[in-house]
């Protein structure tokens, strides 16, 4: 049977090819695959075929059937062909026995393999066309060179980029009106480059605002209610409000600092940190909708410093900031940890030598604030004193809502500080039955009770311990 395509002659590199326009329903057809593993690799003329992005690119195709747009497939004949000019100009038909059509795709197999893909679940976009440029097939070596040549000055663009022309992203759109409308990012948002360059006088770079605003509405971009002004907003309202608690990025924005000054020295406006604060914003907004913007004032009690001994080992390492999965999880525990929430096994498996500090600290009678270390006022505490004791407490109590289970409040406690609670010291088991830190623990929460923080066991549910308001209050102590 034979076959025409609509073509043009043409010639390139010394050799005629054609430019044929080709209905998709065609493709499967007309394009076979072959099982290049099956090659010694010298001996492949294409790649093998990764099955994994099909499905992806598929998707492309169905979800924006409106849009969607591919480039040329090149492919080289192993048949006779005719072509039959209409003009002098190359225009023609180019016809070829279908049976014999043996084709070697040089650029372009994914394409073709996820166009047969997306043709069984919609069989109507078959009638669309895309062009193919069709080479005589010579030798092995001119196929491999081919697809060498197609392949040698390929350069994806880079994610700024990305975001700044992929009008599909929802998330990048978002965070591109989001840097115009946060008074802290105006003006100061290197839209262009993955890093910022040494000398830069900007203070953030598009792509870790990205980041960081993707882990911030990571349960809210693909919900019902995910709707593009609602996750602008949303962003707005959330970055708008750390940086009131960033008293270096207004500095910046008020001219008191250079941005270049602020860099050198701070790792505030460091991709990992801001991933790290769009994590929190998520978990804020998910477990504290109705308190989460006083719960980050404490940001203002962390020193975003390098010299700041609490990041070694957490996203600095040998005095290089670091952005490696450790790195943001660990970076999140502790700004977590600073705001007194709760985290996970692993995030405090992440910190646990900034914990081991700390205790050691403790256990050698000192406070540690930051990461500044001073004696304590009174000397004869143990390694945790009644006073850390009653700090713990109202730490977890908080975290945890305001009220839990005693169960679930010891069990948190000896998470925050399992490093000090699991030393023998601690471990003895007292005449009451329990281990000495937790005989210790339910003397802070009778502390509590006479000072007003907690209620008494008789005005909550059984085995619940409870904060009054004076107790939640920011100030109490």
């Amino acid at each position: 049977m034979k076959v025409k395509f609509p073509a043009m002659e043409a010639t390139i590199g010394q050799r005629t090819y054609y430019a044929c326009v080709m209905k998709l329903a065609v493709i499967p057809k007309m394009f076979t695959f072959t099982d290049w593993s099956e090659f010694t690799a010298e001996d492949r003329e294409q790649r093998v075929l990764n099955k994994n992005r099909i499905p992806d690119i598929a998707r492309y195709i169905l979800d924006n059937e409106d849009g969607y747009l591919f480039s040329s497939i090149t492919a080289s004949y192993k048949c006779s062909v005719r072509f039959e000019p209409l003009n002098a100009d190359g225009l023609g038909f180019l016809e070829m026995d279908f049976q014999d059509a043996n084709f070697v795709i040089n650029d372009g197999q994914h394409r073709c393999a996820a166009i047969h893909h997306a043709l069984k679940e919609n069989p109507a976009i078959g009638e669309e066309s895309i062009s193919v440029l069709l080479f005589p097939y010579e030798n092995k070596a001119r196929v491999q060179q081919m697809f060498a040549d197609l392949n040698r000055y390929v350069v994806k663009t880079n994610n700024p980029t990305n975001i700044l022309v992929d009008h599909r992203d929802t998330l990048g759109r978002v965070t591109l009106e989001m840097c115009e409308k946060v008074p802290a990012f105006q003006g100061l948002v290197d839209k262009e480059h993955q890093s910022l360059p040494a000398r830069s006088e900007k203070m953030f770079t598009l792509y870790a605002l990205y980041d960081a605003t993707k882990e911030l509405l990571a349960d809210k971009a693909h919900t019902a209610d995910g709707g593009f002004d609602e996750l602008v907003s949303g962003a707005v309202d959330y970055w708008v409000t750390v940086s009131q608690f960033m008293p270096d990025w207004l500095k910046v924005r008020n001219r008191e600092m250079r941005p270049i000054e602020l860099r050198q020295e701070n790792i505030s406006t460091h991709s990992v940190v801001l991933r790290a604060l769009g994590g929190v914003g998520a978990e804020l907004s998910k477990h504290h909708p109705s308190d989460w913007k006083d719960r980050l004032a404490g940001l203002t009690a962390i020193n975003w410093n390098k010299r700041n001994r609490d990041w070694e080992n957490v996203c600095m390492v040998a005095n290089s900031v670091v952005a490696n999965r450790q790195a943001r999880l660990a970076t999140k525990a502790y700004v977590k940890r600073k705001l007194g929430l709760l985290t996970s096994e692993a995030e405090g498996r992440s910190v646990a030598e900034l914990i081991a500090r700390e205790s050691s600290a403790r256990s050698n009678g000192q406070e540690v604030r930051g990461d500044q270390i001073s004696p304590l006022v009174e000397q004869d505490y143990t390694s945790f004193s009644p006073q850390e004791f009653d700090t713990l407490l109202l730490e977890v109590l908080r975290a945890l809502g305001g009220k839990a289970h005693k169960q679930e409040a010891e069990k948190e406690a000896f998470r925050r500080t399992e490093v000090v609670f699991s030393q023998p010291h601690w471990q003895e088991v007292l005449s009451a039955g329990v281990p000495r830190w937790q005989n210790n623990f339910e003397w802070a929460w009778d502390r509590a009770k006479k000072r007003g923080l907690s209620e008494p066991l008789e005005r909550s549910a059984r085995g619940i311990w409870q904060l009054t308001p004076k107790g939640l209050g920011p100030g109490a102590r």
